[in-house]
């Protein structure tokens, strides 16, 4: 049997996908992504699928952590050619909405 899982956004709801946007998101209150994880998960159960939150991936690390376990592989030129961050690098993007990509996966 194939088991199907989906990360629902615990980690990247509390940024917000810069995609799409030409200005900065305004940030949810936890509130608002615990309730739109729960309604996600809740949906996804419904066909079977298993759910986790990528907020169970990080929200044991510290800043250090982070930065030399998961930023150590990431390369800074990808990162800027990403159409979402060059399009927003004359207007400006926050490190916030640029670093949504590291936790994104």
């Amino acid at each position: 049997a194939v088991v199907s899982t989906q990360s629902t956004g615990g980690a990247t709801g509390m940024i917000g996908d810069p995609s799409g946007k030409s200005q900065e998101r305004v940030l949810l209150s936890n509130e608002q992504v615990i309730e739109n994880k729960l309604k996600i998960k809740n949906q996804l159960e419904k066909f079977g699928i298993d759910v986790v939150d990528n907020l169970d991936f990080y929200k044991n690390m510290n800043v250090i952590e982070f930065l030399r376990d998961v930023g150590k592989f990431i390369n800074i030129n990808y990162m800027i050619s990403k159409e979402i961050v060059s399009s927003r690098l004359e207007t400006g993007i926050s490190f916030t909405e640029f670093a949504y990509q590291l936790i994104q996966g």
